[in-house]
């Protein structure tokens, strides 16, 4: 998994916004670093580094129990453990996390992306093996369609980009579904990622 920025963007706005904000003793000049910052910088690496278990019992004392954090730092880390629990196949846990943020947050358009992702994610096969309910092989949309969420579930979004791409240019009933998830997948991945360039480019052909 590799992950956007977005949530970090809305974070150091935050604190930007606060480090402006008048202070009542005007002497006052150096801003101090939140408490709990460090710790979001810190399992924002871990992710980076798809270390997931790690960032999980690193965020897991911050959106709970005594050493909770507050207000946007809170958002901040409730966003992070969502992507953390999705990286270790968790994705009730990281349902209820994304649940659990405060909608007036700044991180809400990043929750809400992780919740399409969800969405897209859930359609894999409980074995990820891409074969329907009788356990024999299929190669109809919808089994393929859900053989690319299993691709996407073990972090391979490019065979997920591709297989999505392969509906979007084959089959008919599944073809808007199949660009939605494409979609999220490019803003999940961030516009910096090769294969969000590659496969957007890719899927002009069909627009």
């Amino acid at each position: 998994m590799k992950c956007s920025n977005g949530w970090w963007q809305a974070l150091q706005l935050w604190s930007d916004l606060q480090a402006v904000e008048p202070k009542a003793d005007k002497r006052s000049v150096s801003v101090l670093p939140q408490r709990g910052e460090a710790e979001l910088a810190a399992a924002n690496d871990l992710l980076s580094g798809r270390r997931f278990d790690e960032a999980v019992a690193l965020l897991g004392p911050l959106v709970g129990g005594e050493q909770a954090l507050g207000g946007e730092l809170l958002a901040g880390a409730q966003v992070l453990l969502a992507e953390a629990l999705i990286g270790t196949g968790d994705l009730a846990g990281a349902r209820e996390r994304l649940a659990a943020i405060d909608p007036r947050s700044l991180q809400i358009e990043r929750a809400e992306l992780l919740g399409k992702l969800l969405d897209f994610l859930e359609a894999a096969d409980k074995d990820g093996s891409g074969k329907d309910g009788s356990g024999k092989d299929s190669s109809d949309g919808e089994a393929r369609f859900a053989q690319a969420a299993a691709h996407a579930r073990r972090g391979a979004y490019g065979d997920a980009l591709e297989q999505l791409l392969e509906l979007v240019g084959s089959s008919r009933s599944l073809r808007d579904r199949a660009r939605h998830a494409m979609t999220t997948l490019f803003q999940f991945l961030g516009p910096e990622d090769e294969r969000s360039h590659e496969y957007r480019r890719r899927l002009q052909v069909y627009l």
